[in-house]
C-alpha cells in the first residue's frame, strides 16, 4: 500500500511536499513521546515507549526524507531528542541517522546541532569506535556555544569519556557543570537523573563508596524507568567495595527490572559488577555464568564497552581456581587499552593483587609471554578466549562436585 501511494504521489509531483508535511508530523510526534519517556511515572512511560516503537517505522521515513530534501531544520530535530534512550536500548540505527544529517547543508547552526553529534559521539563509544568518539566529540565542542544552543548530550558523552579514560577528577567537575545547567535552564535533551546519579558513581571509582551509596540513598526518588534502573545499578556498583553479599540480591533484581524496562544496555554493565561480587563472595559456577551472558552478547554483535571489567572478573576467577596462565593473559589484555568501563576501585585492585600474587610464583620469563600473547588480543578474541576457558572451568567445578 504505501508503494502504491508513493507512486500515485509520484505521478502527481506531490512526494515533496507530502514528505514535508509527514516529517513536521513526525518531529512533533518523536518530541512529545520523548518528553513522555521521561516522565516519573512508569506505566506512563513504558506506555511511550511502545507507542514509539510502533512509530519507529514512520519516524525512519521522515528522517530519510529530511535528508533527501536536504531539509536541515527537520532532519535535526527529528533525531536530537536521543540520548539516554539511544544508548540504554541500544537504538544503533540512531547513529546512521545522525551520520546522514551531518550530511545535510545547514545542519551546523542548528540550536540543536550539538545533540545530534553528541548521538552519535554515544553511540560511536557503545560499538567500541573510539576514535570516531573522539572526533565527534571535538567537532561538537567545536560547534558556536549561542544562547539556547543545547548540548545536553554531548555533555552526556563528555562525563562517559572521562570516566572511561580514568578522568575521574574531570568527569566529576563535568557532571557538577552538567547538573548546575540543567537546572539553570530546563534544557530537557541532557538528563539530569544521569548527571546526579552520575556523580554517585564517580565516587565509587574513586574509591569512595561510602559516600557513593549516601548519595544514592538520597537519591532514591527516581521512578522514571530509565533512571531507576540507572540508580540500581549504581547501587549495586557502589555496594561491591564495602558488602559485596549485599550488592548480590540488588544486582540479581536490577537484571530483571532492566529487561522489563527493556534498558537492554545496562543487563551487561550490571551483570559485571554482579559477577565481580559474587567473585569476592559467592559461586564460581554463577559467575561464570554471569560472565558468559555478557560475552555471548558481545560475540554477537553486542557493545565491547563492559569487557574491561568482565576482564577483570575472568583475573579473579581464574586466580581463584588456580588457572594462572589464563589470568595473567587477561591482564596482558587490559594493559594496553585506554578506554574501558573503569570498574569500581576495589575491583582494579583485587585484580591487580591477583595479578601479583600469581608474579610471585612464576618466572619472569613466562609471565611476559602470557601477557604478551593476551596484548595482541583484539576484543573478538579475547571475547573467544574468555568464552574457552568459561567453558573449562566449568566442566572442571561440575566434574569435582559430582
Amino acid at each position: 500500500m504505501r508503494t502504491f501511494a508513493r507512486e500515485r504521489l509520484t505521478g502527481r509531483g506531490e512526494v515533496s511536499s507530502i514528505s514535508r508535511t509527514h516529517g513536521e508530523w513526525a518531529a512533533v510526534r518523536v518530541a512529545a513521546l520523548m518528553a513522555r519517556i521521561g516522565v516519573p511515572d512508569r506505566d506512563a512511560a513504558m506506555g511511550a515507549l511502545e507507542e514509539l516503537d510502533v512509530f519507529w517505522f514512520d519516524l525512519r521515513t521522515a528522517v530519510r526524507g529530511a535528508v533527501a530534501d536536504a531539509n536541515s531544520d527537520l532532519a535535526v530535530r527529528l533525531v536530537s531528542h536521543f540520548g539516554a534512550e539511544a544508548i540504554f536500548r541500544e537504538r544503533d540505527e540512531v547513529g546512521e541517522w545522525t551520520e546522514a544529517v551531518m550530511t545535510v547543508p545547514g545542519w551546523r547552526t542548528h540550536e540543536l546541532a550539538r545533540n545530534v553529534v553528541g548521538v552519535s559521539a554515544l553511540l560511536h563509544w557503545r560499538a567500541g569506535h573510539y576514535e570516531a568518539m573522539d572526533r565527534y566529540i571535538e567537532l561538537g565542542t567545536s560547534l558556536a556555544d549561542a544562547p539556547g544552543l543545547d548540548g545536553g548530550v554531548l555533555d552526556m558523552i563528555g562525563l562517559i569519556a572521562r570516566n572511561t579514560r580514568g578522568d575521574f577528577e574531570g568527569a566529576q567537575r563535568k557532571a557538577l557543570w552538567a547538573i548546575d545547567r540543567l537546572r539553570e535552564t530546563g534544557t530537557t535533551n541532557g538528563e539530569l537523573w544521569f548527571f546526579e546519579i552520575g556523580v554517585a558513581l564517580i565516587n565509587s571509582y574513586f574509591g569512595d563508596s561510602e559516600r557513593a551509596i549516601r548519595a544514592l540513598k538520597v537519591q532514591d526518588q527516581w521512578t522514571n524507568p530509565l533512571a531507576n534502573c540507572y540508580w540500581r545499578w549504581a547501587m549495586t556498583q557502589a555496594l561491591i567495595d564495602v558488602d559485596p553479599a549485599a550488592a548480590i540480591p540488588i544486582g540479581r533484581a536490577t537484571i530483571v527490572f532492566a529487561r522489563e524496562v527493556r534498558a537492554t544496555w545496562a543487563v551487561d554493565t550490571v551483570s559485571n559488577y554482579l559477577g565481580a561480587a559474587l567473585a569476592q563472595a559467592g559461586d564460581p559456577i554463577e559467575v561464570i555464568e554471569t560472565m558468559r551472558s555478557v560475552l555471548d552478547r558481545a560475540a554477537t554483535g553486542g557493545g565491547v564497552q563492559s569487557l574491561g571489567n568482565t576482564v577483570r572478573n575472568g583475573i579473579m576467577l581464574f586466580s581463584r581456581l588456580g588457572y594462572h596462565e589464563a589470568a595473567v593473559i587477561l591482564a596482558g589484555w587490559l594493559d594496553v587499552q585506554s578506554i574501558v568501563i573503569p570498574g569500581t576501585a576495589g575491583m582494579r585492585t583485587h585484580a591487580a593483587k591477583a595479578i601479583e600474587q600469581i608474579s610471585t610464583l612464576m618466572p619472569e620469563n613466562v609471565l611476559a609471554a602470557w601477557r604478551a600473547r593476551g596484548a595482541t588480543m583484539s576484543a573478538m578474541h579475547l571475547v573467544q578466549f574468555l568464552q574457552a576457558q568459561l567453558d573449562q572451568s566449568e566442566s572442571e567445578l561440575t566434574h569435582d562436585r559430582n
